[in-house]
């Protein structure tokens, strides 16, 4: 009997079996990422634990994915990038912001997305599939929350300064690489990408520091300048980038921007 092509949305028994195992990890995510936050004193091997059981649980399912990845320890690492990273910025940016029974909430809500952005994941490795784009979008919205709640938490926990910088730098590498798979395919060119992505949220990590924001207002602006960043060099990398590209991106940061000190007036007054 002929397999079901996967690429036109059909389903083989083991992509099913590949699907059960994501929602398991889920379910063990969700219970490790609710006793990080929620139990008191902070318990940091509950975090640490989580992040090996996240990664673990999506590898597994994408080695057995019918067009899975390069066989070895780099084939999948690009694709738990994001999970792993929504992991461990919830897990942190809620631990430090969420109060009483909200904890709770914030656990169960934080597992249920990791879920969605696995998912996610597994059915991006299939680029001709009729999933694909909605898959691609999972991952960019979950490449944006991780990068706002690392973000958040390098700033609640106030680190020094260089390694802050150094920190936002690293987690804006690694995220960035995800966001530009997509559109280059070369390694190399990729690797480029993203260091200089890295770079300018560094400096702005720097430059933020003598500004007198709140702490979620300086994420909101990091995140903000990640966002206009990964987007100009998708478009320069797709040959988009144009007058449309920077009025696009430059309207985006310029109603972030005034949110941003609106609410930094609002909060000194």
């Amino acid at each position: 009997m002929a397999a079901v092509d996967v690429s036109r949305g059909g389903h083989r028994p083991g992509r099913w079996f590949a699907l059960g195992r994501l929602n398991v990890a889920t379910l063990v995510v969700t219970v490790g990422l609710t006793y990080f936050i929620a139990t008191a004193p902070a318990q940091p091997w509950a975090l640490a634990l989580t992040l090996v059981l996240a990664a673990l649980g999506l590898d597994g399912p994408l080695r057995s994915h019918p067009r899975a990845p390069a066989r070895g320890i780099s084939g999948t690492v690009v694709y738990l990038v994001v999970p792993v990273a929504y992991v461990m910025g919830t897990g942190l940016f809620f631990r430090e912001i969420a109060t009483g029974h909200w904890r709770l909430l914030a656990g169960i809500l934080s597992g249920i997305g990791y879920g969605v952005v696995a998912h996610g994941e597994y059915l991006s490795v299939a680029t001709s599939a009729r999933t694909y784009d909605t898959a691609r979008l999972v991952c960019n919205v979950g490449a944006y929350v991780a990068a706002f709640t690392v973000y958040g938490a390098l700033y609640s926990f106030g680190i020094r300064l260089p390694v802050a910088a150094l920190g936002v730098g690293l987690i804006t590498f690694l995220l960035s690489l995800e966001m530009f798979r997509e559109v280059e395919p070369r390694a190399e060119h990729l690797l480029v990408m993203a260091a200089i992505t890295a770079v300018v949220l560094a400096e702005v990590r720097l430059v933020l520091y003598y500004l007198p924001l709140a702490d979620l207002l300086a994420a909101i602006a990091l995140l903000l300048t990640f966002y206009v960043v990964t987007g100009l060099v998708q478009a320069a990398a797709t040959g988009a980038f144009g007058c449309g590209a920077l009025l696009e991106f430059g309207a985006v940061a310029g109603v972030g921007l005034v949110f941003v000190i609106a609410v930094a007036a609002a909060t000194a007054r």
